[in-house]
């Protein structure tokens, strides 16, 4: 539906009226970033970002390619370098947990490959995966890289898909071009 212009700024004021209020409410709990995230508000205006001018991808799961081919897949097709990326295998993700990775903002987005269900801090959630992508508001923007049939596999492919939908590359992008 289309507004007529007085119709439209009343929309306009009001919304802002609660954007406003909503963000000095999230500020008093640390969750103003996770925020402007969750609605998609990317802006070099605020300070290179809410992950500062270097986030990082976290990449949980075991790989079914070399390491070393993702490190020339980054360079090579993103100009990007591997040292944005930790990578934590099944074994170091189940002995961390994910408490950790709430309200981060070291990590821009975390792509996930073959996990282990059951972690620490979980909650009452069935799988690590549902317990990331049913808080998007405490969580970076989670990727499940999957192959063909959706089985999750850490693959070149499913990581340049991941890479192409990421907030990382989308930041790292909007940084190239203040240059």
């Amino acid at each position: 539906m289309m507004y007529e212009f007085p119709e439209l700024g009343e929309i306009v004021v009001k919304v802002g009226d609660w954007l406003e209020e909503k963000i000095y409410r999230l500020n008093q709990s640390g969750e103003v970033d996770q925020f402007l995230h969750k609605i998609g508000y990317l802006s070099a205006d605020l300070d290179s970002g809410f992950f500062g001018s270097d986030p990082k991808v976290l990449v949980i799961g075991d790989l079914a390619c070399k390491k070393e081919d993702i490190r020339i897949t980054l360079r090579r097709e993103y100009g990007l370098s591997i040292d944005d990326f930790d990578f934590k295998d099944y074994d170091e993700i189940a002995r961390l947990g994910i408490g950790k990775l709430e309200h981060s903002t070291k990590y821009s987005d975390i792509f996930v490959g073959p996990v282990p269900h059951s972690v620490k801090d979980m909650g009452d959630h069935t799988s690590l995966v549902s317990s990331l992508e049913s808080h998007p508001e405490y969580y970076p923007k989670v990727h499940r890289l999957t192959v063909g049939n959706g089985e999750l596999k850490i693959t070149k492919t499913s990581f340049k898909e991941a890479i192409r939908k990421s907030v990382y590359h989308e930041i790292k992008s909007e940084n190239e071009s203040l240059v």
